[in-house]
């Protein structure tokens, strides 16, 4: 989905101009993030709270330390890309309260996993071709970013740190627009770009004196994790004052992953989110913090209202419209200060390097076995699974799904021998990339 504006000039009533805003929608499936239930989920493991909207928004609530609603902890947030072209601004995001026609061109998807080398866990995911409602830039193919993920949640049945986790898989790849779109001369202009997350994060939110606030924020050179302390204003919460909140990288072997951020910004919100009215970023400077390569903290210990821009990857200019960088990053809280964090951070770290070996997640449409790339092993599994009654495909089963009909059958095994020998187009699974 494109937001923009068409600007129409007449020579009558002395050249008037006026300003309509349009709306082109990618697919036919497209929903209204956040207002249609397919686009929705929440989930509880006893500790955390998951609420998701499609592409639009994310917010994390620890239930576990204090039940009152007033003092829950939360990461609100999601993806960014920041670049430039011909002297305008252009961020991507994936984040706020009101961002309702964000482009969620697929429903939310969700599958509870119950795997033999892990507590089970649930994983939600999405496939989504977007660009914020900006003003049109000067080349309308820089609106062309698809944006991918995958989150992954802990039941309740699993131990007490993976329940303090999440853990968030991201695709961003730019690429030349649908065949629909009117302009297909070739684009070689492609400038900088940066990829990562924006968390607002209340550590803990005194709401009852309307005051979102910690007392301190940091970068942990050694370990690689930024991290907010808890406050508390009353003093009536003991047990938040050596409470942290952290956002970690997580080396996923893939695509030059590394637990080493491209650069990494915490900022008082009352300077880069208030004056935009609500809850809103200035898109100039956000582009300006993602693009910043080295950890800064704004006013360490100062008590404001904090947000982190995580910059996981930068995208170098080049030509090919077809360049994708993923990263994986970790979301955990650790009421026992910051030597717990370290620890959740390092386990989470493991989870993700354990998925490796086993197959899991990220998951990547068509990887029926898990081996993170398709090919004829697939087609193999798919085979086994559905005329020899073998394991069926990894967990989330979707990535089976290579045709995107949302039902695994032998569509799916044609499907895939087209892709691979006879040039057909590549999976498109629901949700998964």
């Amino acid at each position: 989905m494109i937001d923009g504006n068409i600007v129409v000039t007449t020579n009558e009533g002395g050249q008037r101009v006026e300003t309509l805003p349009v709306m082109a929608v990618v697919a036919d499936d497209y929903f209204e993030c956040p207002v249609d239930s397919e686009t929705v989920d929440t989930l509880s493991n006893g500790v955390l709270q998951l609420y998701v909207n499609a592409n639009c928004q994310e917010r994390i609530f620890d239930i576990g330390t204090f039940v009152d609603t007033t003092h829950e902890v939360f990461f609100n947030g999601g993806t960014i890309v920041a670049t430039t072209s011909d002297g305008d601004t252009l961020v991507g995001r994936s984040i706020g309260e009101n961002d309702h026609h964000l482009g969620a061109r697929d429903k939310l998807y969700r599958e509870d996993c119950d795997v033999d080398w892990e507590p089970d866990f649930s994983i939600l995911y999405t496939k989504n071709i977007f660009m914020h409602d900006l003003d049109p830039p000067a080349d309308y193919k820089w609106y062309w970013w698809e944006m991918s993920k995958q989150v992954k949640f802990f039941k309740e049945t699993a131990p007490d740190v993976y329940r303090h986790l999440v853990i968030k898989y991201v695709t961003v790849k730019r690429h030349d627009p649908p065949s629909w779109w009117p302009d297909h001369d070739p684009f070689t202009g492609y400038e900088d770009a940066y990829i990562g997350v924006v968390e607002d994060i209340d550590c803990p939110a005194d709401t009852f004196e309307f005051l979102h606030a910690s007392n301190s924020a940091g970068y942990d050179d050694v370990n690689d994790i930024a991290w907010q302390k808890g406050w508390d204003y009353t003093g009536a919460h003991s047990e938040y004052n050596d409470y942290y909140c952290g956002i970690a990288l997580a080396d996923a072997g893939m695509s030059g992953e590394s637990t080493v951020p491209y650069g990494s910004y915490n900022v008082r919100n009352d300077v880069y989110l208030y004056p935009q009215g609500g809850w809103g970023w200035k898109d100039g400077e956000l582009y300006q913090l993602a693009s910043t390569s080295s950890n800064t903290i704004q006013d360490s210990d100062a008590i404001v209202d904090r947000s982190w821009v995580f910059t996981a990857r930068k995208i170098d200019a080049g030509p090919d419209p077809d360049y994708e960088a993923r990263f994986t990053v970790v979301l955990a809280v650790a009421p026992g200060g910051l030597s717990q964090l370290q620890e959740h951070i390092d386990s989470a770290r493991a989870i993700v390097a354990r998925e490796r070996s086993e197959g899991g997640l990220p998951a990547l449409c068509g990887d029926c076995n898990g081996d993170f790339v398709v090919n004829v092993g697939d087609v193999v599994c798919l085979v086994s699974y559905l005329f020899k009654g073998s394991v069926a495909p990894k967990c989330p089963a979707n990535r089976g799904d290579s045709n995107s009909d949302e039902i695994i059958n032998i569509g799916d095994i044609v499907y895939l021998v087209s892709y691979l020998y006879k040039g057909g187009p590549a999976p498109v699974c629901p949700g998964i990339w």
